[in-house]
C-alpha cells in the first residue's frame, strides 16, 4: 500500500523518519511505501497544507491517510498506550446540527472502539473532565484528526483514514497536562510502535 503519513509537529516528523531511515539502513523490507507529510499544528495548518498536497499529487497514488504522533487520553487509559480509533468529531464547534461536516462523526478505520475529540485547544484537567462529562471517557484528544478527515471530505476525495497514536498524557490525572505532554514527548522518541501496527492493521 501506498500510504501518507500526517505528522503534525516537527517532533513527530522526525520521529518517524528516524525509524524508517533506520530500518532501511538495516535492510529491513517494509510492506508499504511511506511518504509523511508535516502539517502543522492545528485545523487551519491542517487543512491547508493537506489541500496544497493534493494541488500537486494524485490522490489515486494514496491507498490510506494515516495519523501519527503523541496524542492526551481519557481517564481509562495509560501513558504509552497506542490507539487507533474508529471516530472523530470536533469538540470545539457549536453550530446547529443542519452543518453536519462540522458536527457529525467521520468514521476512521481503526480497532478501537474509541473517539477522538479534536480541536484547536490544547486540553487541561478542567477541559477533560467537562468533555468527558459529555462524551464518555473511551476518547482521546487531537488537533488535527477532524481536520483531515473535512478535508478529504470537501475535496471529495474518498481515501480511508486510520488513526494512530501514543498517549502522552491523561488530562484528568490532575498534572499539570503541557509539562507532562513535554516531558513524555522528549523522552521517548522512539516511533518503531506505531510503524509496526501500521505494518500489521493498514490492509484490514
Amino acid at each position: 500500500m501506498n500510504i501518507l503519513l500526517i505528522a503534525p509537529t516537527g517532533t513527530e516528523r522526525q520521529y518517524l523518519e528516524d525509524v524508517l531511515e533506520s530500518r532501511k539502513a538495516a535492510g529491513i523490507k517494509l510492506k508499504n511505501i511511506y511518504e509523511i507529510l508535516h502539517v502543522g499544528v492545528g485545523k487551519v495548518s491542517t487543512a491547508t497544507i493537506l489541500s496544497k498536497y493534493f494541488a500537486t499529487h494524485s490522490p489515486k497514488a494514496i491507498d490510506l491517510i494515516v495519523v501519527c504522533g503523541f496524542a492526551a487520553g481519557g481517564s481509562q487509559f495509560n501513558q504509552g498506550d497506542i490507539v487507533s480509533p474508529n471516530r472523530v468529531r470536533y469538540h470545539d464547534v457549536v453550530v446547529p446540527d443542519i452543518f453536519s461536516d462540522l458536527t457529525a462523526n467521520y468514521k476512521l478505520v481503526g480497532e478501537d472502539d474509541v473517539q477522538v475529540l479534536s480541536g484547536d485547544s490544547f486540553i487541561e484537567t478542567d477541559d477533560a473532565e467537562d468533555l468527558t462529562k459529555v462524551y464518555g471517557p473511551n476518547v482521546i484528544f487531537d488537533m488535527e484528526i477532524g481536520a483531515v478527515c473535512q478535508t478529504l471530505h470537501v475535496l471529495e476525495l474518498h481515501i480511508p483514514v486510520r488513526a494512530v497514536k501514543i498517549i502522552s498524557d491523561i488530562p484528568e490525572s490532575g498534572d499539570h497536562n503541557v509539562d507532562t505532554y513535554s516531558e513524555y514527548v522528549d523522552t521517548h522518541c522512539d516511533f518503531s510502535p506505531i510503524i509496526d501496527y501500521i505494518e500489521e492493521y493498514a490492509d484490514r
